[in-house]
């Protein structure tokens, strides 16, 4: 990766903000014994409303600058694509899914694996408006798999996020837990 494709995707999540989001006890999320990611096939794309786990906090108010609580899935909740990026449908859209060119707005908050928030739109109630291919790798494969109104958690590996250096206020190796929702594509 050139130095200024890695500075585009460091950029990609915007200044941090701090003590955004409440924070609840959870256990840090683990890879492997061998500290390597698990794949595993991707499962079909779910349709319709998708079930919740017991225990799910209610999505953010941005108008009252409310966020979600952590809540990070367990391993048996979380889909695993081939790349190893981690997710959980909460809300499944409509319509079409941005393309990799496509700008998107969405709303989400952003913690480490131990439940401190790093970023948040909705603590500013201001959603990020930002082109799809200039995000982190790990927003880029979900962003073209959400349609519009859909709400994923992603648990994003260092491989997928800031990597071994770290960028934009992101420790370095740092596997990062977003919630987001998906508010439309284009403009």
């Amino acid at each position: 990766m050139t130095t200024s494709r890695a500075a585009a995707l460091i950029l990609a999540l915007l200044p941090t903000v701090s003590g955004a989001c409440a924070k609840t006890e959870q256990t840090p999320f683990v890879y492997s014994l061998d500290g390597k990611p698990k794949t595993e096939a991707p499962a079909a794309q779910p349709t319709g409303a998708a079930t919740q786990p017991a225990g799910l906090p209610p999505s953010g108010n941005p108008a009252a600058f409310t966020n979600p609580k952590f809540y990070l899935p367990t391993e048996s909740e979380l889909t695993t694509t081939a790349s190893g990026l981690k997710y959980m449908v909460i809300r499944e859209g409509s319509g079409t899914p941005p393309t990799a060119t496509d700008r998107f707005t969405a709303h989400y908050c952003g913690w480490y694996t131990n439940g401190e928030v790093f970023d948040s739109s909705y603590s500013r109630n201001e959603p990020l408006n930002y082109p799809v291919f200039k995000m982190i790798p790990g927003w880029q494969e979900a962003l073209v798999m959400m349609k519009p109104g859909s709400e994923y958690i992603l648990v994003v590996s260092p491989e997928l996020g800031y990597g071994v250096g770290g960028g934009n206020g992101i420790p370095p190796n740092s596997t990062l837990v977003f919630r987001m929702e998906l508010l439309s594509t284009g403009g």
